[in-house]
C-alpha cells in the first residue's frame, strides 16, 4: 500500500492545485488522528478540502459494531469488516460537515483498483480474480482521487459521496447523524489514550 500512495503523491496527484497527504489509519482511529491538529487550520483557509477514501462496500454495512472496532478482525475473509471501516469514513465525512462547514468534505470511492492490498495473493490467484472482477489502474484511482479533490462541491445539495467520477447517494446508515456524533465521540476518545 505505501507504494502505491508513493506512487499517488509522487506521480498522479502533483498535477492537482492542491496539497495532498495520503495517509493510512487503522479505521477506529482514521478521521481524527489524520485531520484533527489540522482542522482549525483547514477551516480558515480559503479552500480547506478532506477527501476520505470509501468504497462501494460501504453499502453492505448494515450496523456499526461499536463494541468491535477495536479488535481483531472477526470474519474469515474480513469483507464485512472492511465494509464497516468504509461506512465509517463515510459517517466521519458527513459529521465533519456538520461540525466544520467552512471544509469541503467528501467522501470517495475510486472503484476495483490493483492496489497493493493484494501483495500477499500468489500471483495465479491474483490474475484469477482479475478476470472475475477486473480493476482499474493505480494511475487510475489516483485520477479519480484527483477528480475527488477538485470537482467542486458546494451547497446545501452537495454530494457527500461520489463514485469513481459521479455523485452518488450513500448507504442510508452513512445519513445518520446519531452514528456520526458516536463515531466523532468514539474517535476523541480512542485518540486521546
Amino acid at each position: 500500500m505505501a507504494g502505491s500512495a508513493a506512487h499517488l503523491v509522487d506521480c498522479v496527484l502533483p498535477s492537482a492545485p492542491v496539497r495532498q497527504y495520503v495517509l493510512a489509519f487503522p479505521y477506529e482511529l482514521s478521521g481524527l488522528a489524520a485531520i484533527g491538529r489540522y482542522l482549525g487550520r483547514l477551516a480558515e483557509a480559503a479552500e480547506g478540502r478532506i477527501v476520505n477514501v470509501s468504497s462501494g462496500n460501504h453499502y453492505k454495512a448494515k450496523a456499526i459494531p461499536w463494541d468491535h472496532l477495536s479488535e481483531a478482525t472477526r470474519s474469515y475473509t474480513g469483507l464485512p469488516e472492511y465494509a464497516v471501516s468504509k461506512q465509517c469514513n463515510v459517517l466521519f465525512t458527513a459529521e465533519l460537515r456538520r461540525r466544520h462547514p467552512r471544509i469541503t468534505s467528501v467522501s470517495m470511492n475510486p472503484g476495483p483498483i490493483a492496489s497493493d492490498i493484494f501483495r500477499r495473493m500468489p500471483a495465479p490467484l491474483f490474475a484469477m480474480l482479475k478476470l472475475v472482477h477486473p480493476m482499474a489502474s493505480v494511475d487510475v484511482g489516483g485520477a479519480r482521487l484527483k477528480h475527488a479533490a477538485t470537482v467542486p462541491v458546494s451547497g446545501d445539495d452537495a454530494s457527500l459521496y461520489i463514485d469513481r467520477d459521479a455523485p452518488r447517494g450513500v448507504n442510508p446508515i452513512g445519513l445518520r447523524e446519531d452514528l456520526a456524533t458516536e463515531l466523532w465521540d468514539f474517535s476523541l476518545r480512542a485518540t486521546a489514550a
